[in-house]
Parts: structure tokens; sequence; C-alpha cells
């Protein structure tokens, strides 16, 4: 996540649904919820209502205590989730038009931009996962790859 994100959330807390009894930091983390779950490969070609059950199921007593009902905080968790998807598929219509446009270098900056793109992806699906892991309590939830993680995290750690 971009502080530019983080804006744009903080923006949309105060503009649409604020809740009274709560500061945006107090949502913050059904924010991040979402958009991590945007950034998950496990959810690559899942919509928000798929999503959203697991992400439910893993908002445990201690994040209901910490942050609020599932049903209150489920919206930022939504915004969060759509604008990650936003953001992916803005990136990949971005390298798309740069390695179709004429001329080697700039045909080989696309190629270079698409690897740190994967790099980052993998990143942030790591991320992701272990903070997956957390939430549903998975035993497995020592940061790093275990048996639990999808094909794509085995193969790049």
């Amino acid at each position: 996540m971009t502080t530019a994100d983080d804006s744009h959330y903080r923006n949309h807390y105060e503009t649409t649904n604020r809740l009274a009894d709560r500061s945006y930091e107090d949502v913050r983390p059904a924010y991040h919820l979402g958009h991590l779950a945007a950034n998950n490969p496990d959810y690559s070609d899942r919509g928000w209502n798929d999503v959203e059950r697991d992400l439910q199921r893993g908002w445990n007593d201690d994040a209901t205590r910490r942050y609020g009902e599932w049903s209150a905080v489920r919206g930022y968790a939504n915004e969060g989730f759509n604008r990650g998807r936003s953001n992916l598929d803005n990136a990949a219509a971005r390298t798309d038009d740069a390695m179709h446009e004429p001329g080697g270098a700039i045909r080989n900056a696309g190629d270079r931009a698409v690897a740190g793109a994967e790099r980052a992806g993998n990143k942030i699906a790591n991320a992701a996962d272990d903070l997956k892991d957390r939430v549903d309590n998975n035993p497995a939830s020592r940061p790093g790859p275990d048996a639990t993680d999808s094909p794509r995290r085995q193969n790049n750690p």
C-alpha cells in the first residue's frame, strides 16, 4: 500500500459512512485487509462476494473487540478490495501499453517493469498470506512459507 492509498482511504472514511464512535485509525485495518486481499493471488479470479466470506470468517473476536463488528467495517474492507483491484488493473494496463510502444528501449523497460511488478506482487502476496494465516488463526501462522500457501508462494519464497 502506498501513502496515496492511505490518503484515499482516509478521505473515503471522512466523506462516506463515517462511524460516530470510531476514528479512521480504528477502521484502517479493514481497508488494509481488503486491499491485501485484492493483491492475494488466491483471490485473483474471485469477486468481492466470494472473498468477503473468507475475510469475515477471519475477522475474529480480537479484531471485533479492537476494530468493530464485521457488519460495521465490511464496507471499508470492500473499498480496500476495490481500490486494490483497480490499482492492479491500472498497473497491468500501463505495463501492457509500455510493452507495445515502438522502440527496443521502451520494450526492455517494459520487460523490466513486468519483472519488478512480479517481484512486488510476490512480496505483497506473501504478506497477504502471512496476514491471512494470522487472521484465520492458522497453526502455520509464523511468517514465511508453509504447507497452506498457494503454489505461487511455494515456488517464489
